[in-house]
């Protein structure tokens, strides 16, 4: 009998004045420590830094909400990027 091994992904993650939370179940997911499997579901969160605010939040190329849930089908690059607000 033969075993079935899923494949494990990457979660790559770029933040440019902001910072995201990404989180499975209870558990944060650490991009580099931890890997991601098939169907997990993931909450992405992202906060800008004091005096930004958020200009674009991407998963896997496509706009994505923050604090809502995205389900894994492979890597997972989030691409986050905010701009200074000026008073």
């Amino acid at each position: 009998m033969g075993v079935c091994l899923e494949e494990p992904y990457d979660l790559i993650v770029t933040a440019t004045h902001a910072t995201i939370k990404v989180m499975r179940k209870k558990t944060q997911v650490e991009p580099g420590a931890d890997v991601l499997w098939k169907n997990d579901k993931l909450t992405i969160t992202a906060v800008a830094d004091e005096g930004y605010e958020i200009t674009a939040l991407t998963v896997n190329g496509e706009y994505f909400t923050s604090g809502s849930v995205y389900v894994v089908s492979g890597k997972v690059t989030i691409v986050c990027t905010a701009e200074e607000v000026t008073p």
